[in-house]
């Protein structure tokens, strides 16, 4: 896709009912308000879980707004590591009403439409099926974990209270 934002919004468009967010860096306004808008007009059944290392790294404030802009309108949004030693959660796709999957390489990000990236968007219950599989696993591994990590104020039991 020449302009994956706009692809990604046309495809948040067709949304009914559900939504199931996976994504390893995400500074995308527009995307937020997207699905903002999405959940304020009857699709409440809205979840996304980012990566914890996005969430502190060098351009981590960019995700934290979006993060912090999603929960204040009431969306759950999950952050943490992957499963596998704790390393980062790389995954990039979304389910649409367990019937459409977009994931590619793109990033929800400002710089992915200028990378070279693909997105496939796939009608198949059977493919929505099992990555929605992979969500929910990665919900419970990831739902139990430090869900401010660049609030380091409240997580320190070694720090003295002055």
């Amino acid at each position: 896709y020449e302009d994956g934002l706009a692809a990604y919004l046309s495809f948040l468009d067709g949304s009914r009912h559900k939504l199931r967010v996976a994504v390893y860096s995400y500074t995308e306004k527009a995307d937020t308000d997207k699905l903002i808008y999405l959940h304020q007009h009857g699709i409440k059944d809205i979840k996304v879980l980012v990566d914890k290392s996005q969430a502190v790294s060098r351009s981590g404030k960019y995700q934290q707004e979006q993060i912090q802009s999603l929960r204040a309108e009431g969306i759950e949004t999950v952050i943490g590591t992957s499963e596998k030693r704790h390393q980062i959660m790389h995954l990039k796709f979304t389910v649409r009403d367990d019937d459409w999957t977009e994931d590619g390489s793109w990033n929800y990000t400002k710089s992915a439409n200028y990378q070279d990236n693909n997105l496939n968007f796939t009608h198949s219950r059977k493919r929505a099926a099992q990555f929605t599989a992979i969500w929910d696993r990665m919900y419970l591994f990831m739902k139990n974990q430090d869900q401010t990590p660049w609030d380091k104020t409240d997580n320190n039991p070694n720090q003295e209270s002055q």
